[in-house]
């Protein structure tokens, strides 16, 4: 993990044929912590690339969740 800074990546999206562009920003908050903002953008604006949108969405949510659990209650939710 890179406590403060961005990553930033292209990936082939689900279900539909473009690649879109990823960003994951990491900023400092008061009291020592560390905010993630994570963005996806690259989707075309049709019936498919919504739904694959709105899946990546989840997955995301889902990714976020498992980090708190690992850096705020040490839970490795990777086994």
């Amino acid at each position: 993990m890179v406590p403060l800074g961005r990553i930033a990546f292209t990936w082939k999206a689900h279900q539909v044929e473009e690649r879109t562009r990823v960003e994951m920003l990491f900023e400092p908050v008061e009291e020592g912590g560390t905010r993630l903002t994570i963005s996806e953008a690259g989707w075309k604006r049709d019936a498919a690339g919504i739904a694959s949108s709105h899946e990546h969405c989840a997955g995301w949510q889902h990714m976020l969740l498992c980090l708190k659990a690992r850096l705020v209650h040490r839970i490795d939710l990777r086994v």
